[in-house]
């Protein structure tokens, strides 16, 4: 069962718990979720959620943790991604698959951008095989995310964006990896 401060106060147990035993993860925090200062609060969208826990950190976690701390000083983490569903390699994630993501998924995300100020888009672009398979399904729904943050009045900040624009994602960059706007990143990148 899921600790007292673990979830946001929009976000009820129940929907938390009936998601998780359908092996999807609408939310997961690091730090206090109380009444901290916004930009000591800091919202990561990345792709898919994977072995991570209330109570066990993976390594893409851990490095969020360390960037957040040391680019804001943030004290409490939240991390929301593309697609709910839990699989421990991208490769497994059929983006089109309509069990990609629980019934909830897009007001978990529009609650999430509503209530952090700073929300950092890091999903990276996938690879190889799986990035022909599902790349349809997957920019559409990235751009769908970011319609979302941009209803919410939300710029999202980055660190950086691959060769297809999206988002970098933490796995592979080191740990003083400083976040950027978006849209500056994006400006940045030479195209062609």
């Amino acid at each position: 069962m899921v600790s007292e401060n673990y979830l946001p106060n929009w976000l009820s147990r129940d929907e938390f718990e009936q998601a998780e035993k359908e092996d999807h993860r609408l939310w997961l925090s690091r730090g206090q979720v109380g009444d901290e200062e916004q930009r000591g609060r800091v919202l990561w969208v990345m792709c898919n959620p994977s072995a991570a826990d209330e109570h066990v950190s993976d390594n893409t976690i851990t490095r969020v943790k360390r960037i957040s701390q040391r680019n804001y000083g943030a004290c409490a983490i939240g991390v929301v991604n593309l697609f709910t569903k839990r699989k421990t390699n991208q490769a497994q994630l059929d983006c089109g698959d309509a069990d990609s993501n629980y019934s909830n998924a897009d007001e978990v995300l529009r609650r999430a951008f509503q209530e952090r100020e700073t929300i950092v888009f890091a999903w990276g672009a996938g690879s190889g095989e799986w990035r022909k398979q599902n790349m349809a399904a997957y920019k559409r729904r990235a751009e769908e995310v970011e319609r979302m943050a941009d209803e919410a009045g939300r710029e999202p900040l980055c660190l950086d964006v691959t060769k297809r624009l999206f988002p970098r994602h933490p796995a592979r960059l080191a740990t003083d990896a400083q976040l950027v706007p978006l849209r500056k990143a994006r400006a940045l990148q030479p195209t062609g």
